[in-house]
């Protein structure tokens, strides 16, 4: 069994296709988020309570409603003019935030063999300028 490493996976986003209508972004519309340093997805549900008085003192759930959210850090950048084509940078993401805008991610590996894939919001953004070292936002 072999390991798998976290470096080649990317975290895109698809601001073009439109998510009122469409239940998945389009492949030719994602672009990199650039100069991500880590990403990644968390999952979760939440807990429906299902104790009665015959569980012999223990507490019983299912899972109820399920959330997921994405997550990435990355490093400020100015893109080249032969980058804007296929990569947004933090501008790009702050506006969006701003704008409390609705659109299409997915991170994924590099052959694109592994998909999570959704519709999106952004719920909290930071960046942070310190001193001689890299400007950075999550």
């Amino acid at each position: 069994m072999q390991n798998e490493l976290g470096t080649p996976y990317l975290l895109e986003v698809d601001t073009i296709t439109n998510p009122s209508t469409n239940t998945r972004g389009s492949d030719a519309n994602y672009k990199v988020i650039a100069c991500l340093v880590t990403n990644g997805l968390e999952l979760s549900f939440a807990e429906q309570s299902t104790s009665n008085k015959c569980d012999d003192g223990f507490a019983s759930s299912l899972s109820g409603l399920g959330s997921w959210s994405f997550s990435a850090d990355g490093q400020a950048v100015s893109l080249e003019l032969s980058e804007e084509a296929t990569m947004v940078n933090f501008q790009e993401i702050l506006e969006l935030a701003l704008d409390k805008t609705i659109f299409f991610a997915r991170m994924t590996d590099e052959a694109g063999t592994y998909v999570r894939e959704g519709k999106v919001r952004i719920s909290a953004y930071n960046e942070t300028a310190p001193n001689a070292e890299a400007y950075t936002f999550t």
